[in-house]
C-alpha cells in the first residue's frame, strides 16, 4: 500500500568531520551493526547522519586545519511526490543528500545534486532516517509525521496535497484582502482629515490674498528664530 514505504541507507561518505579524515561505508540488505569500544567514533557517525536530516551544524564540526566538512549519503526510497512538492527533481527512487559545512560558517545543502535548504532536509527526514537516542525525539511523537502516516494509511496522499495547495491559496488571499482593507482604511482616514480641514477653511472664510499674506508672515516668523539665536551669540566690538 502507499503508506508502506521503507527507505534504505545504501552509502555514506564522511570527510573532514570532527576527528574523521575520510570514511566510506557501503550498506547491504539486512541488519547492519556498527560496534566498537568507547571513543572509537560511533557517535561521530551518528552525528554525521544527523546533519543529513537537518541537525544544527557548527564550525567546530570541521576537522582542524581543513576548509570544510562534507557528509554525503545515498538512500533507496520513493519520495518523488515529496521532492516534487519541494521543487526538486527525482532520480529513479534514489535520493542523494550532501551537506557541506565550511570553517567560515557557510552551510550548503544539496539534494540529488540540486541546491536546497536545511528546512527541506527536515521535511524529508521522516522518510530517510529515524535516529533514536536517550534524549532524541522520535518521529512517532511528531504531529506532522502522525498526519503523514494517517494520509498514507487512508490512501489520501494526493488529496492531502490538494488540501495543502488550497490552504496555501486561501492564506495568500486572506493576506491580500487584509492589505486591501488596511489601504482602504487609510484612504478613509485621509478623506476624513481633508474634509475636516476643508470645513475649517470654509469657516475661517479667508479673504482674497489673505492666504498669501499668511504664508509670507509664516516665512518671516520662521526666520525670526534663526535671527534671534544668531544675534544673541554675537559680540559687540566698540
Amino acid at each position: 500500500m502507499a503508506y508502506n514505504r521503507v527507505g534504505m541507507l545504501r552509502f555514506l561518505r564522511v570527510r573532514n568531520f570532527a576527528l574523521i579524515d575520510q570514511l566510506e561505508l557501503h550498506f547491504q540488505n539486512g541488519f547492519s551493526l556498527l560496534s566498537g569500544e568507547t571513543g572509537a567514533g560511533k557517535s561521530l557517525i551518528v552525528d554525521s547522519l544527523g546533519l543529513l536530516v537537518g541537525a544544527k551544524a557548527s564550525t567546530e564540526m570541521v576537522r582542524s586545519g581543513e576548509a570544510r566538512a562534507i557528509v554525503e549519503a545515498i538512500f533507496d526510497i520513493d519520495v518523488n511526490a515529496e521532492l516534487d512538492e519541494f521543487g526538486l527533481d527525482a532520480d529513479n527512487n534514489e535520493v542523494i543528500v550532501r551537506r557541506e559545512i565550511s570553517a567560515d560558517g557557510r552551510n550548503r545543502v544539496f539534494i540529488n545534486n540540486q541546491p536546497s535548504t536545511v528546512a527541506v532536509l527536515k521535511g524529508l527526514a521522516p522518510f530517510l532516517l529515524d535516529i533514536h537516542g536517550q534524549h532524541e525525539q522520535q518521529t512517532l511523537l511528531d504531529p506532522f509525521h502522525q498526519l503523514t502516516l494517517i494520509d498514507r494509511f487512508a490512501d489520501a496522499v494526493d488529496l492531502s496535497h490538494k488540501v495543502k495547495t488550497l490552504d496555501a491559496a486561501l492564506r495568500l488571499t486572506q493576506t491580500e484582502l487584509k492589505v486591501l482593507m488596511d489601504e482602504h482604511a487609510r484612504k478613509v482616514e485621509r478623506l476624513d482629515l481633508l474634509r475636516f480641514q476643508h470645513d475649517e477653511i470654509q469657516k475661517a472664510a479667508p479673504s482674497a490674498g489673505e492666504i498669501d499674506h499668511a504664508r509670507e508672515r509664516l516665512q518671516v516668523l520662521s526666520h525670526a528664530g534663526k535671527l534671534e539665536r544668531s544675534s544673541s551669540g554675537a559680540s559687540v566690538v566698540i
